[in-house]
């Protein structure tokens, strides 16, 4: 008896949407005009912190005797962000991996990914994603402490 219900349902609906469509068919729907208070208008210019100058800062690192590069952008904050919020309380552990990946992509130079990517893939070789998130957790305090040191450069 349930499941009768439902096709019954969806065919008013969709009949209900055509005799709306043909009665608004040519009609002209006009926009009401919009007034945005002075309160709620924001602009991102010309801010004391702007960092438009500086380069991205390269951070080198090493596993098994091979050079790698991570590169601290200049919106760490924003970096940051998603990281800390994958560690609160409820985030689940597929939103950790999620931020962890975000944060491994944003930070660590691309052809250091490739290389990094090609080890894991490597069923011989011994590193495995545990390692990864080791070097990525120092990673963190790398770029924690980086941004730190800007902030207090900025004060200056």
């Amino acid at each position: 008896m349930g499941t009768s219900a439902a096709p019954a349902r969806r065919a008013r609906a969709a009949a209900a949407a055509t005799k709306l469509d043909e009665t608004t068919a040519g009609e002209q729907t006009l926009e009401p005009s919009r007034v945005i208070p002075p309160e709620l208008r924001f602009t991102t210019g010309g801010r004391d912190d702007d960092q438009a100058g500086e380069a991205p800062e390269p951070v080198e690192f090493e596993i098994d005797d091979v050079t790698y590069t991570a590169i601290i952008p200049r919106k760490v904050d924003e970096v940051l962000a998603g990281l800390i919020e994958a560690n609160a309380r409820r985030a689940t552990t597929a939103d950790a991996l999620y931020a962890g990946m975000k944060f491994m992509h944003r930070v660590i130079a691309p052809e250091s990914l490739a290389r990094l990517q090609a080890r894991l893939d490597d069923d011989a070789d011994k590193f495995r994603i545990g390692d990864l998130y080791d070097i990525l957790g120092k990673l963190v305090k790398v770029v924690e402490a980086k941004a730190e040191e800007r902030q207090r450069g900025r004060r200056r």
